[in-house]
C-alpha cells in the first residue's frame, strides 16, 4: 500500500518537472528567436549605410598594410634612397681612383701614350677602376676565396699602393738594355706581389690573364694604339696587374667589408 503511494507521488513529480522543462526550453528558444529577428533587422537597416560609405570594401578580407603604416613606407624609401647614394659614392670613388692611379703609372713610367692631359683617356682609366673594383668581389664570392678582412682594410690599400709605386718607379730608374727586360722583372715581381700582398687569390690572376688578353684584342681592333714589340705587350699586362692588385683590394673593402 506504501509502495503504491510512493510510486504515484514519484509519478507526479516527474510529470510536473518534464512539464516544466519543456516550458523552460520553449521560453529559451522564443528569446533566442526574438534575438536573431533583432539582429536581423539591425543588419538590414546598418548595411546599406556602410556600403554607401565604403563600397566593397566592408566585406573584403584583405588588408591594405600600405594605408595603415605610412611611417613604414616612409622608413623604407629613406632606407633605400640612402642604399642607392652609397652604391654612386663607391662608383665615383672607384672612378676618380681610376683615373689618378693611371695618370701617375703614366708619368712614373718611360712609356707614356700621351704627352700631358688627355681628358678623352680618362673614360676607360673611370671604366677600368669601376670594373676593377666590383669584378674582384664577384669573382671572390663565385670562387669562394677566403679573404682576409685585416688585408681589405685601409691601412691595406695605402700600403699596396705604396709599394706598387715604389716598384715601378725603381724599375723606371734603373737602366735597362730592352723594354723586353724590364717588362720580365717587373711581371716576375708582380707575381710575388700577388702572393705577399694578394695571398695569391684565384680571381686576381684569373682577372688580369682575361684582362690583358681582352686590351690587346681591342687596341689592335680599334687601333687606338699597336704595341710594335713583345716587350710593350708585357709591359702593358704589367700595368694591368698592377691596377687590378691595389682595386682589387679597394673594390674588397667598399663593397665586402
Amino acid at each position: 500500500m506504501i509502495a503504491n503511494e510512493l510510486k504515484d507521488v514519484s509519478s507526479l513529480l516527474s510529470s510536473e518537472y518534464d512539464e516544466s522543462s519543456s516550458a523552460g526550453e520553449e521560453s529559451e528558444l522564443e528569446e533566442a528567436h526574438e534575438y536573431f529577428e533583432q539582429a536581423k533587422s539591425f543588419k538590414i537597416l546598418t548595411i546599406p549605410t556602410l556600403f554607401s560609405i565604403y563600397d566593397n570594401d566592408i566585406i573584403s578580407t584583405t588588408v591594405d598594410h600600405s594605408l595603415t603604416s605610412p611611417h613604414v613606407r616612409v622608413i623604407e624609401s629613406e632606407k633605400k634612397k640612402r642604399k642607392e647614394f652609397r652604391l654612386w659614392f663607391k662608383f665615383l670613388i672607384l672612378s676618380t681612383c681610376g683615373i689618378i692611379i693611371n695618370e701617375i703609372f703614366n708619368y712614373l713610367n718611360e712609356s707614356t701614350l700621351y704627352e700631358g692631359f688627355n681628358y678623352l683617356q680618362w673614360i676607360p682609366y673611370s671604366l677600368q677602376g669601376i670594373s676593377f673594383g666590383i669584378i674582384i668581389p664577384i669573382l671572390d664570392s663565385l670562387l669562394f676565396e677566403d679573404i682576409d678582412e685585416n688585408g681589405c682594410s685601409f691601412k691595406s690599400i695605402i700600403g699596396t699602393f705604396n709599394i706598387i709605386l715604389g716598384i715601378a718607379y725603381g724599375i723606371r730608374t734603373i737602366s735597362w738594355e730592352s723594354k723586353m727586360q724590364m717588362s720580365i722583372a717587373w711581371c716576375l715581381l708582380n707575381f710575388i706581389l700577388w702572393l705577399f700582398l694578394d695571398n695569391g687569390t684565384l680571381s686576381t690572376i684569373l682577372l688580369w690573364i682575361s684582362s690583358s688578353l681582352f686590351g690587346i684584342t681591342i687596341r689592335y681592333v680599334t687601333g687606338i694604339y699597336v704595341y710594335p714589340n713583345g716587350g710593350d705587350r708585357l709591359y702593358f699586362m704589367n700595368s694591368l696587374c698592377a691596377n687590378i692588385l691595389i682595386f682589387g683590394k679597394l673594390g674588397r673593402y667598399l663593397f665586402q667589408y
